[in-house]
């Protein structure tokens, strides 16, 4: 093969891959396409009780996203006739060191044809498409084409196909009720199930309103607090107390229920015992702060969340509050002296016993000095301490 026949060899094996990754790029854009109209359309007549309000504005703008993706696809890759001099032109703008060699003798190669003495050496012509034949061997088309852009469009139909296809699996029969509201959009179809005015309409059924009367409260402390159980009744249901104080709640419904449970901060279900139908009975810890809520189960089963919300607050148990007041104050005191002090104590929730700490080169010792019966929220006394004693 003579050097003229390489170069245009060449030329033609570009300008065929070129169109080849035009082509596929717009097959590709043109699937994106229509699996994008689809899952737009199937989500519009899925959601909207009126999807043909829709369809006009929806139609034009997909058709013209897909026409001109339709005009590129036939510009570019089915009715593209790239002349050798165009090729060669994009061949030297991709490949470093031609010096415009390919598309000089792409230009100058018809010459030969001519009359010599006329225009440019013959001689120089084929020696400038000799060389040139030699030097685009070494030049691999794959790599020359970047298939990059190539790449995105895939990735870009790839990513419309999996749309679609989460939205089959996470919405309930997505793409047959899609085409149905397409058909007969869900407006029209509950206008042709209501009965016609001369039929007569089944009785309504009225719904029951639930509320809670004759609510009573009784708060079980902690033991450490030492607090007696005390009770609220009547009771605005509103609670405020300490972490880990039990709660029982006692109440009536003014109507009949099977069943009735405490519902805390949306979240947890506490089951509540039912007496004669009416009377309620339940408790909970409170662990957190939020509110609490009635949920009622009528006598056919209906389960109903009375919106009323209850407060729940707790409160912050404050640290035991001690003064002590030296009866002999002295700079040094010696191993046979003995220290009186007097103490004033005072706790929120009362006191057990008060303990004296001694640190005695690092070891710690305690020694209770009094101990209080009785629930006492405030104490005063003193104390003689021989030193001896420790």
């Amino acid at each position: 093969m003579d050097s003229s026949a390489q170069i245009k060899s060449f030329l033609d094996r570009v300008r065929k891959q070129r169109k080849g990754i035009y082509l596929l790029q717009g097959l590709l854009r043109v699937l994106a396409l229509v699996l994008l109209g689809a899952l737009t359309a199937n989500l519009i007549a899925y959601f909207s009780d009126h999807p043909q309000l829709y369809l006009v504005p929806f139609l034009i703008a997909w058709g013209s996203l897909l026409g001109i993706t339709l005009l590129y696809l036939a510009a570019r890759g089915l009715f593209a006739k790239d002349p050798p001099s165009r090729t060669a032109l994009w061949v030297e703008n991709r490949v470093e060191n031609l010096d415009n060699a390919l598309i000089s003798s792409v230009q100058l190669e018809p010459q030969l044809k001519e009359r010599p003495g006329e225009g440019v050496s013959q001689e120089m012509i084929r020696e400038l498409i000799r060389r040139t034949s030699e030097r685009i061997q070494n030049i691999r088309i794959n790599e020359l084409i970047s298939k990059t852009p190539l790449s995105r469009t895939g990735q870009w139909t790839v990513g419309v196909f999996l749309v679609a296809l989460a939205c089959a699996l996470i919405l309930p029969d997505f793409w047959t009720r899609g085409y149905d509201h397409w058909i007969q959009p869900p407006a029209l179809a509950r206008v042709e199930k209501d009965p016609s005015p001369t039929q007569k309409a089944p009785p309504a059924v009225e719904e029951i309103q639930y509320r809670i009367e004759e609510l009573g409260l009784t708060f079980h402390y902690p033991a450490y607090t030492r607090k007696k159980t005390t009770h609220q009744k009547p009771s605005n249901g509103k609670i405020r107390v300490l972490p880990g104080t039990e709660i029982l709640l006692r109440g009536k419904t003014n109507h009949p229920v099977d069943g009735a449970s405490l519902v805390l901060n949306g979240q947890d279900h506490f089951s509540m015992s039912v007496k004669d139908q009416t009377a309620l009975e339940g408790r909970f810890i409170a662990k957190e702060p939020g509110f609490y809520q009635f949920r009622l189960k009528s006598p056919k089963g209906k389960k109903t969340l009375l919106p009323r919300k209850y407060p729940v607050r707790l409160l912050k148990d404050r640290s035991p509050r001690i003064i002590i007041f030296l009866a002999n104050p002295k700079p040094v005191y010696y191993l046979t002296n003995t220290i009186r002090f007097f103490y004033e104590a005072s706790d929120d929730f009362g006191l057990r016993k008060i303990d004296l700490v001694i640190d005695v080169e690092g070891r710690i010792e305690r020694k209770t000095i009094k101990r209080i019966k009785g629930h006492r929220q405030g104490i005063k006394g003193d104390y003689s301490w021989e030193l001896a004693t420790m």
